[in-house]
């Protein structure tokens, strides 16, 4: 494969999202150099037949990194979740009643022990991952007064769905609660051809809603 056919490939399958992609781009092309230059120092003894194949496991192997994409730091996301005022880092310990719960809220099982949180002055910031089609989507959420308030996507490593990271999608989710079944009180559009993405971001801001009830509980 050359590299002007892997640009081509990129840009024809996401022509709607040509801007975001050009940086992917950029990494796939890198990363495929870097392959083929791993390529060449596999030894001439090899037929083409058992060389080909370690390529193609080689690229597979790292093609999910080239789509990894960094919109905002955690020191970022603290910042604009606080207004730039001083916050504390705490832990939330979970329960098997807690871990029930957010079982419901996520549909699969959670098990983590405990959680970390960030918290000034009754509000809450909470960074959590959940899965979109096959990758985790970094997820911060800042809930004030058993609201949410802000939704940001920190990290995204999906090759489709990233529209979930613009305001138009995330700003649905500020003055949301979470009612008596546990689930968002407010209905949130969806995204066209990113519904994994959008059902991942729905389940963090609900389990974040969940959390923060429980550090109010605490206090």
């Amino acid at each position: 494969m050359s590299d002007q056919g892997l640009y081509c490939f990129q840009v024809d399958v996401n022509l709607s999202g040509v801007s975001v992609m050009l940086i992917r781009m950029k990494r796939i092309a890198a990363a495929w150099q870097s392959l083929k230059r791993i390529t060449l120092s596999i030894p001439r003894v090899l037929s083409i037949s058992t060389a080909l194949p370690i390529t193609v496991m080689l690229f597979i192997a790292t093609a999910p990194s080239a789509f990894a994409e960094s919109y905002m730091s955690q020191d970022q996301f603290l910042q604009s979740a606080f207004g730039g005022k001083p916050y504390t880092g705490n832990k939330l310990w979970l329960t098997p009643e807690s871990k029930a719960v957010a079982r419901e809220i996520l549909k699969h099982d959670y098990n983590a022990l405990r959680v970390r949180y960030w918290e000034s002055n009754g509000t809450t910031a909470w960074i959590l991952d959940e899965v979109g089609k096959k990758q985790p989507i970094t997820i911060g959420v800042v809930v004030d007064n058993a609201k949410i308030k802000q939704v940001n996507i920190l990290e995204f490593r999906e090759s489709r769905g990233w529209e979930v990271r613009y305001p138009f999608f995330t700003d649905q989710f500020q003055g949301v609660y979470l009612n008596k079944q546990q689930a968002l009180s407010e209905n949130i559009d969806g995204v066209s051809g990113a519904t994994l993405s959008v059902r991942a971001v729905k389940k963090i801001a609900a389990l974040s809603l969940y959390l923060d009830s429980l550090t109010a509980a605490e206090q």
